[in-house]
């Protein structure tokens, strides 16, 4: 959504659920539903906007999941403490498996495939350790009370899934409309020339800043770290960018430094000038 009041009143009816929903098997679905948009716009930055296609999501949200679960059983750390702690470590797994497959120069089906053998080493580890339960699992005790995390009722879990999908659906406004959004939108559309545009001081400095903004406020910005390496390689350009450049990259770069200089490439002949 490009307007902020459009979101924000989408939200506010939707937060009226609780109130006209009795059912906890319609608010259940409700909350399913939301959890679902939470993901989505997950992906929404890496795919959407930075045109990286990863299958391995499930690494950055199991990361999130068990960390939360074994520091409440195994060392006795809230719930509420865990989800944070739980978002650091999954924006430091994306960034580590961002680092190993940009490193090497992977893109396309190449980075799905890869993005999708992590996921699945990790499921092998969370299955076969014994801290994380191995295949058993571990057994969260009852105790109810909101500092635990377990709520009387669905409304509970209901408000704070909303919080997150709204902190989750806020920050991809932000992206979009923001230079870091123009940056990634100009490596998606072409990641040569962006690399080419991207070749002045303030750009690379720009680059090794956005390279640790994986803020772990809601579990849609565990990904960021993923897509600000990816970014990180086009940046930088260890290859030699192609001669026909993507104009339309090149707007976007302009919005994204301040400066709106086209490649030579990208700008029309003589001859087609004097026709226009």
């Amino acid at each position: 959504m490009r307007s902020l009041s459009t979101l924000l009143l989408v939200f506010l009816l939707i937060g009226i659920a609780p109130l006209v929903v009795t059912s906890d098997f319609w608010l259940n679905v409700v909350i399913m539903t939301l959890y679902a948009a939470l993901l989505g716009q997950a992906w929404n930055i890496l795919g959407g906007y930075g045109g990286q296609f990863s299958f391995g999501h499930a690494a950055f949200f199991g990361t999130g999941a068990y960390a939360v679960a074994v520091l409440q059983v195994q060392l006795g750390i809230n719930p509420w403490i865990g989800m944070a702690l739980g978002g650091v470590l999954a924006a430091a797994v994306a960034a580590f498996i961002g680092f190993c497959t940009f490193r090497y120069g992977l893109r396309g089906s190449y980075f799905a495939l890869v993005t999708l053998a992590f996921a699945e080493v990790l499921r092998i580890l969370s299955n076969s350790v014994d801290f994380t339960g191995a295949g058993v699992g571990l057994l969260i005790p009852l105790a109810r009370g909101v500092e635990n995390f377990q709520f009387a009722s669905r409304a509970g879990y209901f408000w704070v899934v909303w919080a997150l999908a709204l902190a989750a659906f806020v920050t991809v406004w932000w992206i979009g409309n923001s230079r870091f959004g123009a940056q990634l939108t100009a490596v998606r559309d072409n990641e040569e020339a962006a690399a080419r545009l991207a070749s002045t001081p303030s750009a690379s400095r720009w680059a090794r800043l956005s390279f640790p903004d994986s803020s772990p406020a809601s579990p849609a910005s565990s990904t960021r770290s993923i897509s600000s390496i990816s970014t990180l390689r086009s940046l930088m350009g260890r290859r030699s960018p192609s001669p026909a450049c993507s104009c339309r990259s090149s707007v976007a770069w302009g919005r994204f430094s301040g400066r709106f200089s086209v490649p030579s490439a990208c700008m029309p002949s003589p001859k087609a000038r004097a026709a226009s």
